[in-house]
């Protein structure tokens, strides 16, 4: 599970997450859909490969169509 903080305005802004490695995702599922109600859901496939710092996104949303994101990953002090 990732959770995703970042500013909700248009282009290029910082991103920080937090991953949480999770072992019985259909169990995970259901426990949250008990604790939050569910609004929308967001089918889609991802590929991801690296270039350099560069995370490269490639995804296909149903309904919406594909996008192309570039997430770069920051050391300290850039």
């Amino acid at each position: 599970m990732i959770f995703y903080s970042l500013a909700d305005v248009a282009g290029t802004k910082q991103s920080d997450y937090e991953i949480a490695p999770v072992t019985d995702a259909a169990r995970l599922k259901s426990v949250l859909e008990r604790v939050l109600s569910e609004s929308m859901a967001v089918e889609k496939t991802r590929l991801v490969s690296l270039s350099g710092q560069t995370r490269v996104h490639p995804d296909a949303v149903e309904g919406l169509g594909s996008f192309l994101e570039l997430e770069v990953m920051l050391q300290e002090g850039q």
